[in-house]
Order: structure tokens, then sequence, then C-alpha cells
């Protein structure tokens, strides 16, 4: 568990957030986080915006699920409703080998997740951002933010960036990509910003966000880390 509590505080204390760690917490620091994320000038990232949460009876942030760059075996589930959820996180990981900052001069092999795409169930799971969606598979909308909620969270300027990646198709669905920096040694990234008709799977990013939209809601989550 140290290796995951040691993401979650460096990110905290990147983005001024309270409390994202193994899901023992209450929900009451991640209520804070999200709230203080709801800005629309100034808003900070970290490695944080890469994680997911369940959520309560009121949809607010409840239990830790996931999180990028994450070992996997550090995740234990202390909570039934998250437990539940669990089963709907899909990841895929990567064995790396890297220095030991405990140990200089000396490596150690661990895997790190990659990958994380939330497949859909009809409980709603949240980002720090308060963005919630209940997945593609789930057609009603009552769960899921609406579009315009992705747009002020991540402070998206639609008319001159690119933020829409490939066609939007002619149901009017259609996949929001975002793409982050590497984190400093306190888990602060920063967004990167294209210009309008840029490739954004070109973009040297070593963080991305796909939020599927459908009807003009959030209907699908997933992140993924180059490594």
């Amino acid at each position: 568990m140290k290796k995951l509590i040691y993401f979650l505080a460096a990110a905290a204390i990147a983005a001024s957030l309270s409390g994202c760690n193994n899901g023992s917490d209450s929900a009451q620091s991640d209520n804070e986080a999200v709230s203080e994320n709801k800005q629309t000038s100034s808003i900070a990232f970290s490695t944080n915006d890469f994680a997911l949460y369940t959520t309560d009876d009121d949809l607010q942030p409840s239990k830790f699920l996931c999180m990028l760059n994450a070992d996997p075996s550090d995740i234990h589930y202390n909570d039934k409703n998250a437990q539940y959820m669990s089963q709907f996180i899909e990841t895929e990981t990567i064995h790396v080998k890297e220095g030991d900052k405990e140990n200089p001069g000396e490596s150690v092999e661990k895997d790190l997740i990659r990958y994380i795409n939330y497949t859909g169930s009809r409980d709603a799971v949240i980002t720090v951002k308060g963005i919630t969606t209940t997945g593609l598979d789930v057609d009603s909308n009552d769960k899921c933010s609406p579009v315009e909620d992705v747009i002020t969270a991540y402070g998206i300027d639609t008319e001159n960036e690119a933020y829409i990646e490939g066609d939007i198709f002619e149901d009017g669905s259609y996949t929001i990509r975002l793409n982050f920096t590497d984190a400093d040694e306190n888990g602060k990234v920063e967004r990167i910003i294209s210009p309008k008709d840029t490739d954004l799977s070109s973009t040297d990013a070593k963080y991305s966000i796909r939020f599927n939209i459908k009807n003009d809601y959030v209907h699908g989550i997933s992140y993924f880390m180059n490594y």
C-alpha cells in the first residue's frame, strides 16, 4: 500500500486537494477536492485527475477505485460497493524496471497501471473534477455529467483548441481527448493545449483522458499513460 499512498499524497499536495487514498477515507475529503477544482480559471491538475471513485446516493465521491501509475497489487477494497464496482473497471498494466529511490544505485521491478476504462453499469463513477458517468452501455443520462461540465472543469477553449478526437458520428456522438504532461516531483501535471485541427493522437503526452460523449452527456471515461 506504501506506493499507492505515495502517488495519492503527492497528487493531493500538487492540487491542494485532500484525501484520495486506498478507499478507507470518508467521502468528505473527496467532496472538498471536487468542489475546489470546479473552477473556470487557474485550474490545477495532478495525478489525482487520472483516478476514479465510486459515488454515493447523492452522486458525490465515496471510495477510491483505480488510478494510473499505481501498482495494482497495492489496491485493496475494504468497501463492498467499491469491491462490486471494481468488476466494471478494465485495466492494462506494464512491467517496468527503474531506479530505486530508497536505495540509490539499485533498481526495482514492478507493474504499473497504464490503462483504465470504465466499462459501465447502473452505478456511476466520478473523477476528482466531479465528472460522472455510467458508461457507454447505459442509455439513461440521469447519472452522467453534461458535456458542458467537462468543458468547464478542464478549461477547454472550444473555439480555438483541438479537443475532439476523430470523427463526430452520425448520431452526434464523439470523443473528447485531453492530453497532459508528465508529473513533477509533487504529482502536478499540466494540460497540453493543442491548436485547432491538431491530430491529438500525435501529441507528445504522458497522460490522456478520453470522455465519450453521447446525447451531449458523458457516457464513458478512459485513461492512458505512455511510459
